[in-house]
């Protein structure tokens, strides 16, 4: 049932991608896309600091389920994803943990600003090789965070952000990188 949900950020992204026979890098748009979707899929599920790893129950075994089934294999299905993805996914944005002791995975505020910056640099990937987003508003809502935390980030990366007339948020990503100044210096300007 999970597997099939596509964020409307992303289901508007695919939308706007040219056919594959096309010369225009179709192919790897449309698996970025994938990737923007199941690291949103992920982000959904862990939005709290701690998550309890995913056990075997009575109501899984009735379903169907696989007893001897691994951790891994369990987390996967509880978030909908390969096993293989959840796996890299919950070692890149978690850490081991125990909580009241029960088993799972922390995450701190520091892995989820990586997770989050993350999905909005595939995101501005995932729009071709003009690195262009026309509003990454959608985007922010799907992520649950504000455009100006977004736009943030966006310019922590080195991404130009721009609002527009009509309130939306553009981001684009050009050579040479500009960052924002950083340092005591910069608090003093």
């Amino acid at each position: 049932q999970q597997r099939n949900k596509w964020f409307p950020s992303t289901q508007t992204l695919l939308s706007t991608i040219k056919s594959p026979t096309h010369r225009g890098g179709a192919k790897y748009q449309i698996k970025t896309v994938v990737l923007v979707n199941q690291l949103l899929l992920f982000h959904t599920k862990f939005t709290k600091t701690f998550v309890p790893e995913a056990t075997v129950n009575d109501a899984y075994i009735e379903r169907g389920g696989d007893a001897t089934a691994s951790p891994a294999t369990l987390m996967a299905k509880y978030i909908g994803l390969p096993v293989d993805v959840c796996t890299t996914f919950l070692a890149l944005y978690t850490t081991p943990s125990h909580d009241r002791g029960k088993a799972g995975y922390a995450v701190t505020k520091q892995l989820k600003d990586k997770r989050v910056l993350h999905i909005l640099v595939m995101y501005l990937l995932a729009h071709g090789r003009g690195m262009k987003v026309a509003s990454i508003e959608t985007l922010c809502d799907d992520l649950r965070i504000g455009v100006k935390e977004a736009g943030s980030l966006y310019r922590m990366a080195g991404c130009k952000v721009k609002k527009g007339k009509g309130g939306s948020t553009s981001v684009s990503l050009s050579v040479p990188l500009v960052f924002p100044p950083t340092g005591k210096r910069a608090a003093r300007k």
